[in-house]
C-alpha cells in the first residue's frame, strides 16, 4: 500500500509539473545599464508567457560560482520547458575566438562556454543562450516598452514560434551580441542596440504566419531579421553571431559561419 501510494504521490506531482519558462540572468551590482537591459529582456518573456500558457521562473546570480551553481540544480522536468540566459555588460574574446567571456566589474568572470556546457544536457524544448557585450580582446565601453499582450492573433502565432514543430528536435541557440573583434554597442540614451534588435526580431517573427529561427530557411527568420536590424541600427559595426545546435547535444561550432 505504501508503495502505492508514494507512485500515485510521484504521478501527481509530474501532473500537476506546469511547463515552464526558466530564465537565467547573470547580473553585475555595478552595472545600471545592464540592470535595465535585464529587465527589459524579462518584461519580453513576461510577455510572452501568457500567449504560451506558461509561467516565467526568473533566476538571477551576481557571481561565476553562483550561476553555475543555480544552472546545474535546476531540474528540467517538462518536455516542452524553455530555458533562456542572458548577460549584458563587459566582455571581451576568448581564447578560441568564437564565444566571448562575460566579466563582471569586480573582476569575476563567466566564458559563454561554461553556460553552455551546463544547459546542453537538459535538454529543453529551446534553449537560447545570449551574451550581450564586447567580444574583443581590449574592450571599451559606450525606454523601449514591451506592449501588454492583447492581440489574440498572437497566440498562434507565438505558440508557433517557441513550441511548435522545430526546425530541428530539442533546438540549442547560441547569440553573441557581436562578433570577434567587435564591440557591444549602446544608443546615445544608453540603451543596447543589440537588445533593441533582438527584441524587435523576436516580435517580429511572433506576427508570422510561418516563424523560423533561422536554421533551414534563410530569409524571413529571427537570424536574419536580427542581422538585418544590427546591420542597419550599428551602420555595419556591429554584427551578432547566432548559430543552432542540431541535434541539441552536439556542438556544431566548428563547421558554422558568420551569418551572411
Amino acid at each position: 500500500m505504501k508503495q502505492i501510494l508514494a507512485f500515485l504521490l510521484i504521478l501527481t506531482t509530474l501532473n500537476g509539473y506546469s511547463q515552464q519558462i526558466h530564465l537565467f540572468f547573470l547580473a553585475d551590482k555595478a552595472d545600471q545599464r545592464g540592470s535595465k537591459d535585464r529587465l527589459e529582456m524579462e518584461n519580453f518573456w513576461r510577455y510572452v508567457g501568457p500567449y504560451l500558457d506558461y509561467p516565467v521562473a526568473t533566476h538571477t546570480a551576481f557571481t561565476h560560482q553562483e550561476l553555475l551553481a543555480t544552472l546545474t540544480s535546476t531540474r528540467i522536468v517538462a518536455a516542452k520547458d524553455i530555458i533562456v540566459f542572458y548577460f549584458s555588460g563587459r566582455g571581451e574574446a576568448a581564447s578560441d575566438r568564437v564565444w566571448p567571456i562575460m566579466k563582471l566589474k569586480d573582476g569575476d568572470e563567466t566564458p559563454m562556454r561554461d553556460v553552455m556546457e551546463i544547459l546542453r544536457p537538459k535538454k529543453a524544448h529551446l534553449t537560447l543562450v545570449v551574451a550581450d557585450c564586447d567580444n574583443q580582446p581590449e574592450p571599451v565601453y559606450v525606454t523601449r516598452l514591451i506592449p501588454r499582450p492583447h492581440p489574440p492573433a498572437l497566440r498562434e502565432s507565438s505558440q508557433k514560434l517557441f513550441l511548435g514543430k522545430a526546425e530541428c528536435k530539442k533546438m540549442f541557440i547560441k547569440i553573441a551580441s557581436a562578433s570577434v573583434g567587435q564591440r557591444a554597442l549602446r544608443d546615445k540614451n544608453g540603451n543596447s542596440v543589440f537588445l533593441g534588435a533582438f527584441l524587435a526580431a523576436m516580435k517580429e517573427q511572433m506576427t508570422e504566419g510561418d516563424p523560423r529561427w533561422g536554421l533551414n530557411r534563410p530569409l524571413n527568420t529571427v537570424k536574419s531579421s536580427l542581422v538585418e536590424k544590427m546591420q542597419e541600427q550599428s551602420n555595419g559595426l556591429q554584427r551578432p553571431r547566432f548559430t543552432v545546435d542540431c541535434p541539441a547535444g552536439i556542438d556544431d561550432d566548428e563547421e558554422e559561419t558568420e551569418p551572411k
